[in-house]
């Protein structure tokens, strides 16, 4: 029995919910008191498809201003970033442009599968339309995500770009 890995990184800024969304993939659980990251973290889970073992590590990194020469260092050993915005805060989707800038200065993006994840669908005032997210998820040539760490809507969607 073979078994592939798969690795793949979540940015954005800080309090998106990156931690969260990473902790709901893996543990299909949510808690609402996560610290903040520093530096990066990672979890895996392995899942067996079509009789093929599969492990998923899924990197979580700081999105304080502070770590992200850090970040970009982990650029270069991923396929499929997942760019996470906060659907309530506009500044956190304004600042998914930096972020694909660092992206497009250190790695190849040609192998990439890119998505773009909006955060928080469970509350009722999204600051971002679906229309903007739309056109910058196919300005980044990626794929559009909305999901919901807290009560796990959209998360099934987001794993299924993965393999």
């Amino acid at each position: 029995m073979s078994n592939r890995q798969f690795k793949t990184v979540f940015l954005g800024s800080q309090n998106v919910g990156k931690s969260c969304i990473v902790k709901r993939i893996v543990q299909n659980s949510y808690d609402g008191k996560t610290e903040p990251t520093i530096g990066s973290s990672f979890q895996s889970k392995t899942i067996n498809i079509n009789g093929e073992d599969i492990t998923f590590q899924l990197w979580d990194t700081a999105g304080q201003e502070a770590f992200r020469a850090l970040t970009k260092i982990y650029y270069r050993f991923y396929k499929n970033p997942k760019s996470v915005y906060d659907i309530t805060n506009k500044e956190t989707f304004r600042s998914l442009e930096k972020w694909h800038e660092d992206l497009k200065d250190n790695c190849d993006r040609n192998k990439m599968i890119l998505a773009l994840c909006g955060n928080k669908v469970d509350l009722d005032n999204d600051n971002i339309t679906y229309a903007e997210a739309k056109k910058f998820a196919d300005q980044i040539n990626g794929g559009l995500f909305l999901v919901s760490a807290k009560t796990g809507q959209g998360i099934e969607g987001l794993k299924s770009i993965e393999y």
